[in-house]
C-alpha cells in the first residue's frame, strides 16, 4: 500500500509551486506565452 493510503486517482497536484486542492483535478490552461510547471503526482 502506498504511504498516504491513497491507492488511485491523484494524491496531489502543483502548479508553478501552488497545491492544486480541486478534485476532480481541473488545469485552468492560459495562452499567455510563459513556460508552466504542472505536477502530479498519482496514489
Amino acid at each position: 500500500m502506498p504511504p498516504q493510503s491513497v491507492q488511485r486517482g491523484v494524491a496531489a497536484a502543483e502548479l508553478d509551486g501552488v497545491k492544486i486542492a480541486a478534485r476532480p483535478l481541473s488545469i485552468p490552461l492560459e495562452d499567455d506565452g510563459a513556460v508552466h510547471r504542472l505536477q502530479v503526482r498519482l496514489g
